[in-house]
């Protein structure tokens, strides 16, 4: 090694830098692996099939989430992040909670068996629970006694993951058999339509209406309804 060269190397050792050593670029790095399984359903994000569709060894990706737990993490703080709590402008605890469910609602949707998953229990990440903190506490602004509070913010969050859940496994379903869930209601309603005119007439006036238009309107049937449940007395 030259002087010059000691030198250099001298002073990177003395500035904390490590030097890369010449060869093959890493093939996958923290971002990379967190897009793979950002694409995936829920129950298909495993090290092993990120790996396989990173084209590299389960091991390669140890040094960045040391097991699926980790990575999932990952994967729902990311998504909170691309749907955050709605900003409060100090509106009405169900004005804000219809912003917020639309949020939820797409949040659900863009991790298939999520929602799922959902309805087992609530995930024990802060981030979630700091989301809980904060509709209770604008719940209380609005008028909720506490016990309300906690049960229109539970009402809501159930709400969401249910219906999304039950859309995707739907779909599902559609996807086997060809036919989607509409389309079997619509049959089935045809098929006896001398017995059930007015459930025939309705669906044929509701197939133009998206999915997503349905939900916006039962979520604020729902809300309307919760909103009765102020301090005067409790649900139930």
């Amino acid at each position: 090694m030259t002087n010059s060269n000691k030198v250099e190397a001298i002073s990177t050792i003395k500035l904390g830098k490590v030097r890369r050593k010449p060869g093959r670029p890493a093939l996958v790095d923290r971002e990379s692996i967190l897009n793979a399984a950002s694409s995936m359903a829920l129950p298909d994000i495993t090290l092993i099939a990120i790996a396989k569709k990173l084209n590299v060894s389960s091991q390669a990706l140890y040094r960045y989430y040391p097991d699926r737990d980790a990575l999932v993490l990952a994967v729902l703080q990311r998504l909170m992040h691309q749907y955050p709590l709605p900003d409060y402008r100090g509106e009405d605890w169900c004005d804000w909670a219809y912003k917020w469910g639309c949020a939820l609602y797409r949040f659900y949707q863009a991790l298939p068996g999520l929602a799922e998953s959902a309805m087992a229990g609530t995930p024990n990440i802060p981030e979630v629970l700091n989301r809980f903190e904060t509709s209770i506490k604008i719940a209380l602004q609005s008028n909720f006694d506490e016990v309300n509070a906690l049960w229109v913010t539970q009402a809501l969050t159930e709400f969401v993951h249910t219906w999304v859940a039950r859309d995707q496994k739907r779909n599902l379903i559609a996807s086997a058999s060809g036919l989607n869930y509409r389309q079997s209601l619509r049959n089935m309603v045809d098929a006896s339509s001398n017995q059930l005119p007015l459930f025939s007439s309705t669906l044929k006036k509701s197939e133009q209406i998206s999915e997503d238009a349905r939900f916006e309107h039962t979520l604020s049937c729902l809300l309307s309804g919760l909103s009765k449940h102020r301090r005067t007395h409790h649900i139930g």
